[in-house]
């Protein structure tokens, strides 16, 4: 017997649990949504009534509250019988409306449209609200719930450049420099300057021939800090030092060993990779 009436006292605790979820599920009422905005740009939320029972909402008037430092309403589209007004106040927004048969469940009453001002927040609080149901002859206010929204504002970062600071190596820029002052009887010289990015670190190589460089070589780059700069340079083609000796100048044409003794003067190393082509004519 007692186990029966625990079991009683149980099943009714649970239906009066399960009443309690469906009403609290069910409750009237009345709500505006959030946006994040971009500064500068215009934003919508749009203000309904939710969960309307019998007999109906038959009329409303709703004001929206708003920081007009932060936002400015720009539009208010009304829907489902509203009148609406964007400019009502500096910092509210006005909604009014009727319906002869009353909306039932949910209605969207009016779409709100902001624009961002300035970087900030600001609520959107509903305020001043008159809720009456469809009873005929005698409108009876509805006890609906508020839920305000928000409306942040954001400022959109501008796009930067990626600086990589690894250093990379550039293609070498290849320097047609004809025949050299002087009319040495070569018919042409080319000139190779290759630069590491990043590194601070450049080489001089020259060559010639009449169908273009026919004889590379590259100047002292430390080896030591081309292996530092990672693998990109220590597996790459370019071939490990030699130890550097002072150009024989006596074959040169006088330009490129004036631009030796130059280069040689500020501390830079140039290895001549040079020989005369053969003459026109043989």
């Amino acid at each position: 017997m007692n186990g029966l009436r625990v079991g009683v006292l149980i099943l009714g605790l649970v239906a009066g649990l399960l009443s309690l979820s469906q009403a609290a599920a069910q409750e009237e009422t009345i709500a505006i949504g959030s946006a994040t905005i971009a500064v500068g740009s215009n934003g919508s939320v749009e203000l309904a009534a939710a969960n309307i029972g019998e007999p109906g909402l038959a009329a409303w008037s709703i004001d929206v509250f708003y920081d007009p430092d932060v936002v400015v309403a720009v539009e208010c589209a009304p829907k489902n019988g509203s009148v609406c007004n964007p400019n009502y106040a500096a910092n509210t927004v006005r909604v009014t409306g009727a319906s002869a048969a009353g909306f039932q469940g949910d209605t969207p009453l009016a779409l709100l449209t902001f624009k961002c001002l300035a970087r900030g927040t600001t609520a959107l609080t509903i305020g001043s609200l008159t809720f009456a149901d469809n009873t005929l002859g005698d409108p009876q206010p509805i006890l609906a719930a508020i839920v305000n929204g928000s409306l942040h504002c954001e400022t959109v970062a501008p796009a930067t450049d990626t600086i990589d600071d690894e250093a990379t190596p550039v293609a070498p820029i290849m320097v047609d420099a004809g025949t050299g002052p002087g009319d040495l009887g070569i018919d042409s010289w080319s000139l190779v300057i290759a630069g590491l990015i990043g590194a601070g670190i450049a080489w001089l190589i020259v060559g010639m021939g009449g169908a273009g460089l026919t004889a590379v070589t590259a100047t002292s780059l430390p080896w030591r800090r081309s292996r530092e700069l990672g693998d990109s340079i220590a597996e790459s083609d370019i071939p490990a030092p030699a130890a550097h000796t002072e150009p024989d100048r006596s074959s040169m044409p006088t330009w490129l060993a004036a631009a030796q003794r130059r280069l040689s003067g500020t501390g830079a190393t140039a290895i001549p990779a040079f020989r005369r082509s053969r003459r026109r004519g043989q």
